[in-house]
């Protein structure tokens, strides 16, 4: 009897909610983002990519032009808030956890608006938990920052859904334009939910044969996205990078899309049962509609179309499937009125990427924990490659390029010492150039231009095509073991 009083002191505090949703945040973002997690020093993989991005923005480099990646400049522009808030991984690590709270709080809210029991509601959020966990990866990911977004446009479709879609529509079509033009500021193929719920709505008002409302509707959706989008075109433009910019967020992630590790027939298979959100919805809210007289069918229906068709084609990595986490929630929610039995069929079944993971549950997560621990202490080697700055003069360190077929390579050592790599591109430049001709060039190019002092390496470099005829160029360095390979221009 205690426990269900203090479940229901939950539901009905906010402010003690949030506290809870927020301690849990801080304890799957400490224990399972080890890349992210403050107890662990290194930077590496793609945490490491959008730290160096952030922190060459905020020395004054310009993204797109001096610093490639594709995603997107709201993405990077958070990477200098958190440097900001708190120098380090700190900063990060609480907005990640502000970040979590307040989906979890929306989440929860939507199964308020759904009708869903205080119990139903807490299942709902031990789901959305377990997918974050397998999921998560090294944290600081663009799907993270993405999820409040899509939160938000789905309470709001569900809200207004249920309440009617009355005169000020057009604020709603407003606030999901924003929504959109966050994601596509971060990662456009996020976008499923809120195009999902905006087509829904768009839906309802022609049902109803609401052509004004609908016009203002859309004139409001593109004021709204416009409104989050111009001061960035207009940064870019006004720097002259428009060009590269738009080249760099979209037309590359096309052809990356098309040519950068394409699943094969066991991947179809996975990204399938990755998905089974998505292609569950539409048939959960057929039956709740008949149930309850509702109308969520034609969003679950869009909303799960749109999320199989952009992810099934993907390389498959966990941390794509963030974004199945808001339409999981969902499932579950639409089971109420279900028998309990099926409501944990469903549960299962749509946190399946968890439970077919869980007999490798040590290996994935308790091991690397482990294993970060011991470095920590120095009594492990650690598992990525590391550049020793101290073999650099100290004069010279504003002149080092990394080149690294290895994305886990990439360490903080320059940025924990201020500094960004010199070129254009610094990291897995072989996979970069062989996406599209344009770039290929463009690598060769950055390289000549940048004429680095110093060429951090974890393969052989100057055996590579690409950077073959500047091998005469540059002498190897001695580099301790395990660390980056160095060499030094031949002045």
């Amino acid at each position: 009897m205690y426990k269900i009083k203090s479940l229901y002191y939950f539901q009905t505090n906010n402010f003690l909610r949030l506290c809870a949703f927020a301690l849990l945040g801080a304890m799957v973002t400490m224990l399972f983002s080890l890349d992210g997690s403050v107890l662990f020093p290194q930077y590496v993989s793609d945490y490491a990519v959008f730290r160096t991005m952030g922190l060459g923005w905020m020395h004054g480099a310009v993204p797109y032009r001096d610093l490639f990646d594709n995603k997107g400049p709201l993405h990077l522009l958070l990477q200098i808030v958190g440097q900001l808030i708190w120098p380090g991984k700190g900063g990060i690590w609480l907005m990640e956890v502000v970040c979590i709270a307040a989906v979890l709080e929306m989440l929860f809210q939507c199964g308020r608006v759904l009708g869903a029991t205080g119990r139903l509601r807490w299942f709902a959020m031990g789901v959305a938990v377990l997918l974050y966990v397998e999921c998560v990866k090294g944290g600081n990911t663009v799907e993270t920052w993405s999820l409040p977004f899509q939160a938000l446009a789905l309470w709001l479709g569900l809200r207004n859904l249920r309440r009617g879609l009355g005169r000020r529509c057009w604020a709603v079509a407003m606030v999901l334009g924003m929504c959109f033009g966050a994601v596509a500021l971060i990662r456009v193929n996020n976008n499923a939910v809120v195009c999902g719920v905006t087509l829904a709505l768009g839906w309802e008002l022609m049902r109803s044969a609401r052509y004004a409302d609908l016009a203002r509707c859309a004139l409001a959706f593109i004021a709204g996205m416009v409104a989050v989008v111009a001061p960035f075109a207009a940064y870019f433009h006004l720097t002259g990078t428009a060009d590269e910019a738009f080249y760099s967020l979209y037309v590359y992630s096309v052809h990356y899309n098309a040519v950068w590790d394409r699943p094969d027939a066991f991947g179809y298979f996975e990204n399938f049962r990755k998905l089974l959100p998505s292609l569950f919805v539409p048939f959960l809210a057929h039956a709740y509609d008949r149930r309850f007289g509702a109308r969520t069918f034609v969003m679950a229906l869009c909303m799960g179309a749109l999320s199989f068709l952009l992810f099934i084609h993907s390389p498959g990595y966990d941390h794509y499937f963030l974004m199945q986490i808001p339409l999981a929630v969902l499932c579950v929610y639409l089971t109420r009125g279900m028998r309990r039995s099926m409501q944990i069929v469903v549960a299962v079944l749509v946190s399946l990427q968890f439970w077919a993971c869980l007999p490798r549950f040590e290996k994935r997560h308790i091991r690397p924990l482990r294993h970060s621990l011991l470095e920590c202490r120095g009594l492990r080697t650690p598992r990525n490659r590391h550049l020793h700055l101290e073999l650099i003069p100290e004069a010279e360190r504003d002149s080092i390029y990394m080149g690294l077929i290895n994305i886990e390579s990439l360490d903080g050592a320059l940025a924990d010492d201020g500094r960004v790599p010199v070129g254009k591109f610094f990291f897995l430049q072989q996979q970069i150039a062989a996406v599209d001709d344009e770039v290929c060039v463009d690598v060769v190019e950055s390289f000549r231009e940048a004429r680095p002092l110093w060429v951090a390496t974890d393969y052989d470099f100057f055996d590579d095509p690409l950077f073959a005829p500047f091998a005469g160029d540059y002498a190897p360095v001695a580099s301790p073991h395990e660390a980056l390979m160095l060499y030094r221009r031949v002045d």
